[in-house]
């Protein structure tokens, strides 16, 4: 997870545990619900950068790929902290403005803001 911003200062929280989704969601004022269609989420993990904090190599990377893809095809059956379900369970119990969203794009329009 990361935060973005400051000390009273817009932040973005970005992750992929629900219980923490749903404790930030407490001061927030918006909740973007990303759940994109599953060859989307797919099509982005090939092409992205190599995370030298986790691999030694972009080839040891590019190995673990096919395990990566596995573990997101089981996202809606997941019953653990990284699955669908403890997220839209976040979502629906959070107390701020919420909009579940297929892309980024449909958060910087709802923001009003330039993408990156």
């Amino acid at each position: 997870m990361r935060l973005k911003g400051g000390r009273r200062r817009p932040w973005i929280a970005e992750g992929s545990y629900g219980k923490w989704a749903g404790q930030l969601s407490r001061s927030a004022s918006h909740f973007f619900f990303l759940n994109p269609p599953l060859e989307i989420s797919l099509a982005h993990h090939a092409p992205r950068p190599w995370e030298p904090n986790k691999y030694p190599s972009p080839q040891a990377q590019a190995k673990r790929l096919p395990m990566l893809e596995a573990w997101v095809r089981q996202g809606h059956a997941r019953a653990d902290d990284f699955g669908e379900k403890a997220h839209r369970s976040a979502f629906e119990l959070a107390p701020c403005t919420k909009l579940e969203v297929s892309g980024a794009e449909e958060v910087w329009t709802a923001l009003g803001v330039r993408a990156p």
